[in-house]
């Protein structure tokens, strides 16, 4: 190593090598704490997305970072995005995942010419497969939406995986509660909501709530004016299924959702329960067209998914507080492991500073945030 490079990486943490193993291309997106970049490994020119955290942005607190990095390393699943890779810098963090470019689940479902139920049941078991490895490895993901949904490219038989394992926690044992208020507005379970122990059964929420939208276009809560509104018809188990849209969907599909958006998570099925349903199994669901109507709901969302948009920076909770409750997620974690430049196993301290933050105030200002914004 010359001179140059010497003073160049001058100060810099002892992954920061790891750079210059990759070129960086366009940037792909970008959101609270950072962006994401296309970029080529150089060994074998393989493309990869790097999502890159600006310190700055962290608090002090890189735990987040660090507890994202130690949940991904230990996935390895063909429906997940991989991180191949992580390493920092004096003012980022970079963390290498596989590439997907084939747009959200949506808007692939968007540009089909043709649109069934049987089609819907192919896509979700995708994902309930996906999220039953997650769950065998005690791996709560707690952020399952339509965003985090991906094609890894635009072929026809791409195949879908699930990212963005920002709030995902590895729980300890089956008994183990989780505390920390966090999740997108939208797709919480009505236990976080409400700030009680959970589990689990939150990811089965999110999925009851996915799988009612790619049927018909439109959330099951669309109607509520605010969140008591919808917390209230959450715990009623008002899931309502409007005759005018749900006219070729099978009574086999409601079942399946009704289970998953039980407000009692004792009650709502398991992963393996809810692989076994009928439904998912392929065995009732009907062949007629969904796709004008999914289209048609789907753009009479359109000023709620534009005001939801403007509140990216706010829908993740776990950006704006982490609950005391959890003493694991707030009391710093170690650095995750890595490869030295020597190819040996090294850990280290982070140092951050808890974030104190009340996960109380953290709801009620991002719900409010989305109301004030999503009125008429």
């Amino acid at each position: 190593m010359g001179l140059l490079d010497h003073l160049s990486l001058g100060h810099q943490p002892p992954t920061y090598y790891k750079k210059k193993h990759y070129t960086f291309g366009k940037m792909l997106g970008s959101g609270t704490f950072g962006e994401v970049y296309q970029a080529s490994r150089i060994k074998d020119q393989l493309s990869v997305a790097v999502k890159v955290i600006r310190k700055s942005l962290l608090n002090g607190d890189p735990t987040l970072v660090y507890k994202e990095i130690q949940v991904m390393q230990d996935i390895h699943h063909e429906n997940i995005v991989e991180l191949y890779d992580w390493f920092e810098s004096r003012n980022s963090f970079y963390l290498v995942f596989s590439l997907a470019t084939g747009g959200e689940l949506f808007e692939r479902i968007s540009q089909l010419g043709r649109f069934s139920e049987q089609d819907a049941v192919q896509v979700m078991r995708t994902v309930f497969e996906a999220v039953a490895y997650l769950h065998s490895c005690n791996i709560v993901h707690r952020d399952l939406k339509p965003e985090n949904l991906l094609y890894k490219d635009k072929s026809p038989g791409s195949p879908l995986v699930i990212a963005d394992f920002g709030i995902a926690k590895t729980m300890r044992n089956e008994e183990d509660v989780l505390t920390t208020v966090c999740g997108s507005y939208g797709y919480v379970a009505p236990e976080i909501m409400r700030r009680r122990g959970y589990g689990k059964p939150v990811d089965l929420w999110s999925l009851g709530i996915i799988t009612f939208t790619v049927l018909c276009g439109y959330s099951p809560y669309y109607y509520c004016e605010d969140s008591q509104q919808m917390l209230a018809a959450m715990e009623r188990h008002d899931v309502i299924f409007d005759k005018r849209y749900w006219w070729g969907v099978s009574e086999g599909a409601k079942d399946f959702i009704r289970g998953l958006l039980h407000p009692d998570p004792t009650r709502r099925p398991t992963i393996a329960e809810a692989l076994a349903h009928p439904w998912l199994r392929g065995d009732t669901a009907l062949d007629n067209d969904l796709l004008p109507d999914v289209i048609e709901q789907s753009k009479s969302q359109k000023t709620f998914q534009r005001a939801v948009k403007k509140v990216r920076m706010l829908n993740r909770l776990r950006k704006l507080s982490i609950s005391s409750d959890e003493s694991d997620e707030t009391s710093g974690a170690n650095t995750p492991k890595t490869q030295n430049n020597n190819g040996n196993r090294q850990s280290g301290s982070s140092g951050g500073a808890s974030n104190t933050a009340s996960s109380a105030k953290s709801m009620d200002s991002f719900v409010s945030a989305v109301e004030n914004i999503t009125k008429p």
